[in-house]
């Protein structure tokens, strides 16, 4: 499967002429993308230290905190799932599958409406309807 991967993402390097980078858990490569896109129909982005909200429509994404600007991406939302949002001051991910990182500060409620989130690796209880039991 990883060998698949990078085949992938080797072509997709070679057909696009963009620099990837690897994901925030190294299993895979995403594409650096200006924070002004606000979008990433296609998924497989990383987006930095936006302070305006971002999306990934697309899933596989990685929403990233620098320690060396101090900013964080702002409400950075992942409609396809499967994204990882380090450090955010907030964040969503309807499309599930979701890891937050070391998160500034507590989640909404609804803030894994996909389900199957994990907060730093852990499984988490994330539905309005689960908090109640």
């Amino acid at each position: 499967m990883k060998i698949y991967v990078l085949t992938c993402c080797a072509v997709l390097h070679l057909a696009t002429g963009t620099e990837l980078v690897p994901s925030h858990d190294g299993l895979r490569f995403v594409k650096p993308t200006a924070c002004d896109e606000r979008e990433c129909p296609h998924g497989g982005c990383v987006f930095r230290d936006c302070n305006e909200p971002v999306s990934c429509k697309g899933g596989l994404c990685d929403f990233m905190y620098d320690v060396n600007t101090s900013f964080n991406c702002k409400s950075p939302d992942c409609g396809g799932g499967v994204c990882t949002i380090v450090e955010a001051e907030d964040g969503s991910c309807p499309g599930g599958l979701c890891n937050f990182v070391k998160p500034k500060r507590s989640l909404k409620e609804d803030y894994c409406t996909g389900g199957l989130c994990l907060v730093d690796s852990k499984g988490q209880v994330s539905s309005p309807g689960s908090l109640s039991e």
